[in-house]
């Protein structure tokens, strides 16, 4: 067994309920008249049916009565904030809206302002267009404060390899889908401090929706799905649902018609996957960049009759090239390697290091001495007795793989002994997902970019995975064998110690 990780502990590099779709649910209530009190059925007459478990009785409506949609529930604003509470008055407001829809000049402004005090309904506080400039920049000055807020939080996002970071995501326009997709992932992160945690709140509701939608999309774009993870994404859906019905009724005020398409669409979306196969197999992000060479091969290589099997074919023999070209190149490169390091000779078979999917990078040109190690553990607990850590962990690693120590003694580094550190990690591994290879990049520097950055990983023990933080990579001699080894800060046992 591998030893329990300490509060910080070294690591070795070389570790290896199904619910139906409907278009109403049980929940939604259908707008109808009262039964007609005639008791002779027409055949015209609309006969609604609920499903079972609703409870719900069955009601029969005239033809020209019948009505279908969700029941207008009464909205109920926060008693405590008035919503012009940024303005003095509502007429405040009212004013300034206005002056700042029709496009008003200051003349025209100070017009409409002076006619305003000849009604008595309200007072208004406004004497001169200076007083609603004064406003608007009050107004404008609170909403930037929030703004500014999200935006230091977007741009403290620590620096992820396939994830777009942003510095100004407030005030910047993508045309991109990705960055919209990447944003989406980390906008809860970065207003989670902003909104107060109440579910009454608009903010908030709108936070948690996001929550659950980011959840749920998750399970929906899966490239291999299996049952318990259609379950979950089940599960996910109603909690999404039943959010997304909440905050519609919350903001009825707005007059947002939350019947359109999309959002419809995401209610069958997993009766789809069953029926088609994951979302990979049927979405539209793929055709995105195809529209550039199906218009080229429909103008130059087809006869503009019966096009579909034309570009089927030629979009065909695009694929096969593609993957014969991949081929060719891999060939390439292993023969180019091949060469270089005489892979051709019998012994070539053998694994050439133990850590054969770890690779490190960013090598640090000088060594570290164990006394600088020393050193920093008085701004660090991360590396108090680094040494004699160190030093224990390595007999219980040689001790647990049936080594023999070097020199049959203990291993016991002394202060002036060198470690080699690196900033970089380069980690091959195998999903749980699909089983498929994916490589990780992972850095571990003081100033990467300007910041530092010191990534998070999952690591695999005995009992169960863990999440850690990289605090040192380094590569430690001992004998003749050389040991990279990651000094981690477990997330599973209490920080500061």
């Amino acid at each position: 067994m591998e030893p329990a990780p300490e509060p910080t502990a070294f690591w070795p590099m070389n570790m290896d309920l199904e619910l139906p779709a409907s278009t109403i649910g049980t929940d939604d209530e259908v707008n109808v008249a009262q039964p007609a009190t005639n008791s002779n059925n027409n055949i015209n007459d609309i006969q609604v049916k609920y499903h079972l478990n609703a409870g719900k009785p069955t009601v029969k409506v005239l033809f020209a009565e019948f009505s279908r949609g969700h029941v207008p529930k009464t909205y109920k604003p926060d008693p405590c904030t008035a919503p012009w509470y940024l303005f003095q008055t509502h007429l405040n407001f009212d004013l300034s809206e206005f002056i700042h829809e029709a496009a008003l000049n200051r003349e025209q402004a100070n017009c409409i302002i002076k006619l305003s005090k000849c009604f008595h309904t309200e007072d208004c506080t406004l004497n001169s267009y200076n007083d609603l400039k004064s406003s608007w920049q009050a107004a404008s000055h609170h909403m930037m404060a929030m703004m500014g807020k999200v935006e230091w939080n977007l741009s403290a996002v620590p620096h992820w390899h396939g994830l777009n970071h942003f510095e100004e995501a407030l005030s910047v326009l993508y045309t991109d889908g990705q960055k919209f997709e990447d944003l989406s992932k980390i906008i809860v992160f970065a207003c989670h401090d902003i909104f107060p945690h109440d579910m009454e709140k608009d903010g908030y509701l709108l936070l948690c929706c996001l929550h659950a939608y980011i959840k749920f999309d998750m399970y929906t774009t899966l490239e291999l799905q299996m049952t318990h993870t259609l379950a979950t994404g089940w599960e996910a859906l109603v909690i999404f649902n039943s959010l997304m019905k909440k905050y519609a009724e919350k903001t009825q005020y707005t007059g947002k018609n939350w019947n359109f398409p999309k959002n419809h669409t995401w209610m069958h979306v997993f009766d789809d996957i069953k029926a088609k196969g994951v979302t990979h197999n049927f979405n539209m992000k793929l055709n995105e960049k195809m529209h550039g060479p199906l218009k080229e091969a429909y103008q130059k290589q087809t006869n503009f009759k019966n096009v579909t099997q034309q570009i089927l074919h030629i979009d065909h023999l695009g694929l096969m090239c593609e993957h014969i070209r991949c081929k060719i190149m891999e060939y390439n490169t292993y023969m180019l390697t091949a060469k270089a390091t005489r892979l051709g000779s019998p012994e070539a078979d053998e694994p050439e290091e133990e850590f054969f999917h770890i690779k490190l990078g960013s090598k640090m040109k000088e060594p570290l001495m164990f006394e600088d190690m020393e050193r920093k553990s008085t701004t660090d607990n991360a590396f108090s007795w680094f040494q004699g850590k160190l030093s224990k962990f390595l007999n219980s690693h040689f001790g647990i793989a049936g080594k023999p120590l070097p020199g049959g003694k203990c291993i016991q580094f002394q202060t002036n002994e060198k470690i080699t550190e690196f900033c970089f990690i380069k980690v091959n591994f195998e999903s749980t997902v699909d089983w498929c290879q994916y490589m990780d990049y992972l850095h571990c520097h003081p100033n990467f970019h300007g910041h530092p950055r010191y990534d998070c990983v999952l690591i695999k023990t005995q009992q169960k995975d863990i999440f850690g933080r990289l605090i040192l990579l380094f590569q430690c001699v001992v004998g003749e064998e050389a040991f990279p080894l990651a000094l981690i800060q477990p997330f599973d046992a209490p920080t500061g110690q």
